[in-house]
């Protein structure tokens, strides 16, 4: 009789302790599924931003298209993106999800490389501004000197002077010039037009003042002269006038 109640203790702790071993194998199974799942959601998370982002560049550089100058950073930035991307991406395919501590590493890089993209948006839209600025300040200066340039040429005309051709020439090199910046995209480097707007200010300012000085100084040549002629009409009429007497 006692050993039948030892045998008994002995199966109800062998299947308690087996039962244990079950609820502890069940437990830890739960655990791994519920920690594959975080891993394979938080991989996904991270292949979505990191295409939205990916996407945030194209745009960009679609937009600042010409300027390649500005853009060697952000498409540096590109590159990294689209290897970590891919990287994960494969991982992801082949249901091979990385460890939880490794997937935080790539999130901190994805951070980083989010934080670089905006600073370099950041640099580029204060660029933009800038010289879209710069353009509109040129297109102003531009149309003065053709107004300046229209009015010497209209006040002139019939004095035919030889500097007028010269004049018109420059003039339509100025319009034409116009007419390019106009045509640049958002972000364009102003500097070449700008130096070539200055070569034609520097020119019409010689040509305008050569026009400018010599009819002023015409002019005056004409007064004396017609001031001359009145005195000597004065003092012919006033000696004429003593004839009488």
């Amino acid at each position: 009789m006692k050993i039948f109640i030892v045998v008994c203790m002995m199966v109800a702790v062998t299947l308690a302790q087996s039962d244990h071993h079950d609820h502890h194998e069940h437990d830890h199974h739960d655990h791994h599924e519920h920690d594959h799942e975080e891993r394979h959601r938080m991989a996904e998370d991270l292949i979505k931003r990191g295409h939205a982002l990916l996407h945030l560049i194209r745009e960009t550089m679609e937009k600042h298209h010409g300027n390649e100058h500005l853009l060697d950073a952000i498409q540096h930035q590109a590159v990294l993106v689209e290897a970590l991307v891919k990287d994960l991406e494969s991982q992801h395919k082949v249901e091979n999800v990385m460890e939880l501590h490794h997937l935080h590493l790539i999130e901190e890089d994805l951070l980083h490389f989010e934080n670089r993209v905006s600073e370099e948006i950041a640099i580029l839209m204060h660029e933009r501004h800038h010289e879209h600025h710069g353009g509109e300040e040129l297109i102003r200066r531009g149309e003065e000197l053709l107004r300046q340039a229209q009015d010497v040429v209209e006040k002139h005309r019939h004095h035919g002077d030889r500097e007028l051709e010269a004049i018109e020439h420059e003039m339509h090199a100025v319009h034409h010039l116009l007419e390019e910046i106009r045509k640049r995209p958002e972000g364009h480097d102003f500097q070449r037009e700008e130096e070539a707007l200055k070569r034609h200010e520097d020119s019409l300012k010689h040509l305008l003042e050569r026009v400018h000085h010599r009819h002023h100084h015409h002019d005056e040549h004409h007064h004396d002269e017609d001031h001359h002629e009145h005195h000597h009409e004065e003092n012919h009429h006033e000696h004429h006038h003593e004839d009488d007497n």
